[in-house]
């Protein structure tokens, strides 16, 4: 599942950057004060404290007398759950990149991207 979301995300930024974005309006980077800015920089560091605060309240609301296999579930549940708000905030900074064409939103978009492999499942042995 981890695989399909942060999969997703990257081709969708595989396809902006190289089919859909004209070449002139790829890099263009500029930090003029606009409404546009602060909404996808709100939207990417609020999303990363959201879905880590709301998986973590979700792993909390597990009692001691559940199954295991219960507990799994939910584990799985509020991972999904934070991986879904880490992905939703690198799409909204692709689109707004795709609309904007500043590069700050493909550069915001990237560091979703990589937030997204920090928090993938690691299996120890």
């Amino acid at each position: 599942m981890f695989y399909a979301i942060a999969g997703g995300l990257v081709m969708v930024l595989f396809i902006f950057y190289f089919f859909v974005v004209e070449p002139q309006d790829k890099m263009a980077f500029s930090f003029q004060f606009d409404y546009v800015y602060i909404i996808g920089v709100l939207i990417s560091f609020g999303t990363v404290f959201l879905g880590h605060f709301l998986k973590e309240r979700r792993i909390r609301s597990v009692s001691h007398s559940t199954s295991h296999e219960t507990k799994m579930d939910t584990l799985k549940s509020a991972l999904i759950m934070n991986w879904a708000f880490l992905e939703c905030a690198g799409m909204i900074n692709a689109i707004l990149w795709y609309i904007n064409g500043n590069a700050l939103f493909l550069i915001l978009s990237m560091i979703m991207i990589i937030v997204l492999i920090l928090n993938r499942p690691v299996f120890e042995g």
